[in-house]
């Protein structure tokens, strides 16, 4: 059975309950260990029970220690969507993901031509998986209107994973990029929120600017996994003391 990772966060929205969407992450090339010796399926598992819109699980081995395992261990353990962020290539990452049990998979224009960006989004669709398709420049957000791709969600990413996200970034990307997404587009901007780890937010692009041009109507909190390990630490210490 697929969960909707979208229609989750709008549920939320409607209800003006603040949508959260929370992320495993094992390791990154720039900040290294997330976990800090946590287990991750009792994380995602503290996550779900706190009521997440979602949850968005980074698979790839090289450089970030993921692994499709994980998805299909932490799927008999929550019933929340989950999104797999990955470097997907090809039909058989796809097949992969639903045998996992993930809703919804990332699609990251920088690293496919038009062509497989085009098959693999609707492919995804035909297997009943949400796509999120990640841009960080005007030419790649071109690229996905020129072939009339319907992300259900959009993603800007203020950093370039074409290094791995070694380089800091703000959400100045996202206000340049955003402008040009169209009404109603739920938008995934993913910036450095510290020094350890990466944080991200959703809005609606109806209501993104307020009359000053400043980013405003954030829908949607992604709490990375450096960030809840550093808020458990930090209350065990607390008790500790």
């Amino acid at each position: 059975m697929r969960r909707g990772l979208a229609g989750s966060i709008r549920t939320r929205q409607g209800a003006g309950v603040m949508p959260v969407l929370s992320e495993i992450k094992v390791r990154s090339p720039k900040d290294g260990d997330l976990l800090r010796g946590r287990d991750p399926e009792e994380l995602a598992t503290a996550m779900a029970g706190a009521g997440i819109a979602g949850l968005s699980i980074v698979t790839a081995p090289e450089d970030f220690d993921g692994d499709l395992e994980l998805v299909r261990r932490i799927r008999r353990r929550v019933d929340v969507p989950i999104l797999r962020k990955d470097f997907t290539r090809e039909m058989g990452d796809l097949d992969e993901t639903v045998e996992a049990g993930a809703d919804a998979i990332l699609l990251t224009a920088a690293f496919l031509d038009d062509e497989t960006l085009g098959v693999l989004h609707d492919a995804a669709h035909a297997r009943g998986l949400e796509t999120l398709v990640e841009t960080r420049s005007e030419a790649e957000l071109a690229r996905v209107g020129a072939l009339g791709l319907q992300p259900d969600l959009l993603g800007i990413n203020n950093r370039d994973i074409t290094l791995l996200e070694r380089d800091d970034g703000d959400v100045s990307r996202t206000e340049r990029l955003a402008a040009h997404a169209h009404d109603g587009q739920l938008l995934l901007s993913e910036f450095l929120a510290s020094t350890r780890g990466v944080g991200y937010f959703i809005m609606n692009t109806a209501s993104m600017f307020d009359t000053t041009g400043t980013m405003a109507g954030i829908v949607l909190i992604v709490v990375p996994t450096v960030l809840v390990v550093a808020l458990l630490q930090a209350i065990e210490e607390q008790v500790a003391r």
